[in-house]
C-alpha cells in the first residue's frame, strides 16, 4: 500500500512504497523502497482515481542484497584506480576538478550511509508487523 506524501490539487501524487524485485532471470529477490510521482485523474462522483505517467524518483535497497550491488562492486573495483590517477594528476588538475572530486567522494559516502539508515528503519518497522514484511518471516 503506497504511503502518500503529497497530492497536489488531486492532479500529481507523490508517494512511497515498499517493493520486492524479482528479476525474470534470477531466483533471488530484493526488498527495498521507492518514491514515485504520478499524474492522477479523479472522478469524485464515481469515487475513482486513475494514476498514470508514473515516474520513480528515488529507490533504496538493502546494501548487501540490492540489485545495484553490482554497481557498488564496480565502484569498489574502479574507485581505487580512479583515486590513483587523480593523485598522479593532482599537480596539473584544475582546482575545480579537485573540488568536484572531493564532493563526489563525500556524496557517495552520504548516499551509502542514508541507504543503510533507511533500510535499518524499514527493518525495525517490519519487525513489528505480524507475519513480517510482505508476508515473509521477520528477523529480530
Amino acid at each position: 500500500m503506497p504511503q502518500l506524501e503529497d497530492w497536489q490539487d488531486y492532479e500529481v501524487v507523490t508517494a512511497r512504497v515498499v517493493i520486492k524485485v524479482i528479476p525474470s532471470d534470477s531466483d533471488r529477490s530484493w526488498i527495498g523502497s521507492a518514491k514515485f510521482t504520478a499524474k492522477s485523474d479523479v472522478d469524485f462522483t464515481a469515487r475513482l482515481v486513475v494514476v498514470h505517467d508514473i515516474k520513480v524518483v528515488e529507490s533504496c535497497f538493502q546494501d548487501d542484497l540490492e540489485p545495484p550491488a553490482k554497481v557498488l562492486e564496480l565502484e569498489r573495483q574502479l574507485l581505487p584506480a580512479v583515486r590513483r590517477i587523480e593523485q598522479q594528476l593532482s599537480s596539473v588538475a584544475p582546482a575545480n576538478y579537485t573540488t568536484w572530486a572531493d564532493a563526489r567522494y563525500a556524496k557517495l559516502g552520504i548516499l551509502r550511509d542514508i541507504s543503510k539508515a533507511h533500510i535499518q528503519a524499514l527493518q525495525q518497522l517490519a519487525s513489528t508487523c505480524p507475519g513480517g514484511l510482505l508476508g515473509t518471516a521477520s528477523q529480530s
